[in-house]
């Protein structure tokens, strides 16, 4: 690996790669500096943000400095990568944020409340208008299809994105068709003539 860096020391990728060899056989610091070159290069890719961000953040964690870990986890996501490296960071976030975690908005928990009630009622109507019109036909018509037995969201996290956008970091945990499904979205929400409804569903690893 040193000899292919030594040979395209601008490949991005490898030294990526190598820098998280070096975090992976315990060699803390010379793995940070790594990612601080890449994160210092003078033009880095958004994936070369994300997985430096997502090492330091590693290495804060390492050395027990979970709120500076979270920092470098929300800078990873930010840099709105590569699917990959997102749904890594996000995961990560969580983690360093579970002994103190952040406010959630209380009226973006109502909504998701709101939610789950409709979509385990199976009324087309009902969903619809808690979504933003034109936007995720397939996941109402799905809700629709197969009325889920359970329909139980968790919100982990809001993050105001703009004034009239958040988006949530959520678990779910479903029933349909007898088979139990678990796992983790990002849910967007606009808020619509002062009311909040769900926009775009960015990531949805629920199986």
């Amino acid at each position: 690996m040193r000899n292919l860096i030594a040979a395209a020391p601008r490949m991005q990728e490898a030294r990526i790669l190598f820098a998280r060899i070096l975090l992976a056989e315990n060699k803390t610091d010379e793995a940070e500096r790594e990612f601080h070159k890449l994160a210092d290069d003078r033009l880095p890719t958004p994936a070369t943000l994300a997985w430096s961000a997502i090492g330091l953040g590693e290495i804060a964690l390492r050395r027990g400095q979970a709120s500076e870990a979270a920092k470098d986890f929300n800078e990873a996501v930010r840099a709105d990568a590569e699917y990959g490296s997102t749904v890594a960071a996000r995961a990560a976030r969580q983690h360093a944020e579970a002994a103190a975690p952040p406010g959630i908005d209380a009226s973006a928990k109502a909504f998701i409340n709101q939610l789950d009630t409709a979509i385990r009622g199976g009324r087309q109507a009902e969903i619809a208008t808690l979504i933003v019109p034109g936007e995720l036909i397939k996941f109402v018509r799905g809700a629709v299809g197969t009325q889920p037995e359970s329909w139980q969201t968790n919100v982990l996290r809001s993050e105001q994105l703009d004034a009239d956008h958040l988006a949530l970091d959520v678990t779910l945990n479903t029933k349909q068709l007898g088979t139990e499904h678990s796992g983790s979205a990002v849910y967007i929400l606009a808020r619509v003539g002062g009311s909040w409804k769900l926009n775009a569903i960015e990531y949805f690893e629920v199986r």
